[in-house]
């Protein structure tokens, strides 16, 4: 899903294993505002096939089932617990954490099963040891190694904070020594040591640098965190975890990353709080998943990538997997900015109540939530729309062309700050004003390679690709809107062929649409009318599709768009103010008391098609009145008196189309749509006669409100 660059690539042979040599590697995602990278080794188990990771050294694949102890949290000032005295105690209170687990990487996304190499310190003479979240976070097996002892001990994560990047790692035993807190801030110029076991080595090292920032920015792709001390004591993969400490040996920070602008830890006043209660047992800010943020600047894809699943979590009791990318959490887009920072910000806030995620695992869209009800598929329009257009226009044997396949989108916002969506870099022409339609003005979007063109081609040569997408509040019922608007109205239902129009419902996106082929040849036109449950608002949307590939957009559009808050402080979707007793369905919510006799009186205006129709079906509501008449199939008298209309009504907002017979083809149709004034109301008329060779003919004329 993601780019990945290479930066400070490393790949050593580790040791040599059984069935060849065992390799460890560290792959950066570099990027000028976000190329920090995490520090310690992963390397595979041997036998398997070796790749190149993102150094991260956390494992997946479950967590241990064995019983956690829990303590107060340790005291900086306990006698006889804590000691703070130089290098030889922070040498004796460093220690090594080597994991092994599965894990689903996003360069490669697949599973491999690792070994992992990070490094930690003991906070508590009783065994705590605190270390990063990406060392341990889903680990099946954890073992904590002393320095100058080759034998490790087992290890329990006893609780973990992905957002803080902080876990706390429990051993069996007492009397360990253990490293004091230093309360007190660094300042900028602070001479600090960096403790670890860089490199998977069982060697202790210990680098100095000074603090060339105090508060650096804690945004990162695997953590979000308030703020993080740069430094330039040297750091390597393997120090994740490992302690920054002062003069006096007291732990300044925890080390957690690097990059060409440094090295950075998470403060002691930052880490402090979240480390009390970790070692109470209780998970902070955490759903209990390894994640890494994913973002590629040219497909403008995103979302956080799950690494690996601690078993119990909320994350694994909801379903997710390693592998799947989490893309939404309660309807929020997340990782737009390469960060955690909105992944992180939804899991503070909801303080573990309920969190609606949505996942996309391969091609499938899976939504759910990580304190309720577990994932279930949904967004299966996707593949339906795209299934539909791929077959053959009903009655021929047209098939739509393939196209050259888009590969870089941006993301587009209309003026009012209330829709976005990402669409192809090359459909740059971009308007994104409202509009005015039914009587309100509306937040829309409208792309293409050439707006210009696009306008002239959408009901005729439909050889131009696009989108036009506009929102409508709750006021304008979904069905009855785009029956109006696409179905009788739109010059695509009387110029191609409409697939059957579908209703779907899958808890959290609800919507209609049809597909439109056959257009001038084999182009199409996707429409769709799609609102996330819950929300005050629906799009209404039309992608103009001379190709499959375009076709692919509307996937594209209907996965990404997102309902924003409004910068003006209005709703910019809500409808004109109705007597919710006699609102009524069409193209908006009718202004209270306009009387239906005035759609009627328009009706009789408009008159008979030719003499001798016949009336058949007839609607009359409060939002707009319709009749259909039945005659014969003589084109030239029904063209004389279409052609006719628009002076005779007075037309405004005129709009024009017709389809001639010919000797092969004997059908016929002719429209007209416009804006007539009657007592100061505007009213929206549409007339359309349809021309069926010796099967007769028929002529509908809608009247709603303008």
């Amino acid at each position: 899903m993601a780019r990945w660059e290479f930066g400070e690539f490393l790949l050593q042979p580790l040791a040599d294993g059984v069935g060849g040599r065992v390799y460890v590697g560290a792959l950066l995602r570099v990027s000028p505002e976000r190329g920090q990278i995490m520090l310690c080794w992963r390397r595979l188990i041997p036998g398997l096939l070796p790749v190149v990771l993102l150094v991260g050294c956390s494992s997946g694949g479950g967590g241990s089932s064995a019983t956690i102890r829990v303590a107060n949290p340790p005291s900086s000032t306990s006698a006889g617990s804590v000691v703070s005295a130089g290098a030889a105690v922070v040498r004796a209170a460093t220690v090594r954490i080597e994991t092994t687990g599965s894990y689903v990487m996003p360069e490669f996304g697949s599973s491999a099963t690792l070994v992992g190499s990070g490094s930690g310190f003991v906070i508590d003479e009783s065994g705590f040891i605190v270390t990063n979240n990406h060392v341990v976070a889903g680990a099946a097996i954890v073992e904590v190694f002393f320095d100058g002892n080759p034998v490790g001990v087992p290890g329990r994560v006893v609780a973990t904070s992905e957002c803080s990047d902080l876990a706390v790692v429990d051993v069996d035993g007492s009397g360990y020594t253990a490293i004091a807190w230093e309360d007190t801030p660094v300042t900028t110029g602070t001479t600090v040591q960096a403790a670890g076991f860089p490199a998977g080595e069982p060697q202790f090292t210990l680098t100095q640098g000074i603090v060339s920032r105090e508060s650096a920015s804690g945004a990162t792709p695997w953590a979000s965190i308030s703020s993080l001390i740069q430094h330039d004591a040297e750091l390597q993969p393997g120090n994740s975890g490992g302690p920054l400490v002062d003069g006096d040996g007291s732990v300044v920070g925890v080390n957690v990353a690097a990059s060409s602008a440094g090295r950075f830890a998470v403060p002691s006043s930052v880490a402090r709080p979240v480390i009390d209660m970790l070692v109470q047992g209780t998970d902070v800010d955490s759903i209990g998943i390894n994640a890494q943020a994913v973002w590629d600047e040219t497909t403008n894809e995103s979302g956080v990538w799950v690494v690996s699943v601690t078993a119990g979590s909320p994350a694994a009791e909801a379903g997710v997997l390693p592998g799947d990318v989490i893309t939404r959490m309660k309807g929020l887009r997340v990782a737009l900015d390469g960060t955690l920072n909105d992944f992180c910000g939804v899991v503070r806030s909801a303080g573990g109540r309920s969190i609606p995620i949505e996942v996309k695992r391969g091609g499938v869209f899976l939504a759910g939530d990580v304190f309720g009800e577990g994932l279930q598929p949904v967004l299966s329009v996707i593949d339906d729309t795209k299934r539909t257009a791929a077959e053959s226009e009903p009655g021929s044997d047209v098939l739509p062309v393939a196209g050259e396949a888009y590969v870089e989108y941006v993301r587009v916002q209309d003026d009012t700050g209330s829709i976005a969506f990402d669409v192809p870099a090359e459909w740059a022409d971009v308007t994104t004003a409202e509009v005015s339609m039914a009587g309100a003005p509306r937040p829309a979007i409208s792309a293409a390679v050439d707006i210009d063109a696009l306008d002239a081609a959408a009901g005729s040569t439909f050889d131009q690709p696009g989108v036009a997408a506009i929102v409508f509040g709750i006021g304008a019922p979904i069905e009855e809107t785009f029956d109006v608007v696409v179905t009788q109205n739109s010059p695509w239902a009387y110029e191609c062929a409409a697939s059957e129009q579908r209703s779907f419902d899958d808890g959290v996106y609800r919507g209609v649409f049809a597909v439109f082929g056959g257009c001038n040849g084999s182009a199409m036109v996707v429409s769709m009318a799609i609102e996330r449950v819950g929300s005050d608002r629906w799009m209404l949307l039309n992608v103009f599709a001379p190709t499959l590939a375009d076709v692919e957009v509307a996937g594209r559009i209907i996965e990404t768009f997102d309902f924003l808050g409004d910068a003006s402080g209005r709703t910019p979707a809500t409808e004109p103010a109705t007597d919710p007793a006699t609102s009524a369905p069409p193209t908006t919510v009718v202004t209270a008391g306009l009387p239906a006799a005035g759609f009627q009186a328009v009706i009789d205006e408009v008159g008979l098609p030719v003499a001798g129709a016949v009336i058949g079906e007839t609607t009359t509501v409060d939002s707009y009145a319709s009749v259909t008449y039945e005659h014969g199939s003589e084109s030239a008298p029904i063209k004389v008196w279409v052609d006719a209309l628009p002076q005779r009504l007075g037309c405004t907002e005129l709009y024009l189309t017709e389809r001639l017979p010919t000797v092969d083809d004997p059908s016929a149709w002719f429209a007209v749509s416009c804006v007539v004034v009657r007592d100061g109301q505007n009213y929206s008329v549409t007339v359309t006669s349809l021309l069926i060779g010796l099967a007769g003919g028929y002529t509908t004329v809608l009247v709603s409100q303008w």
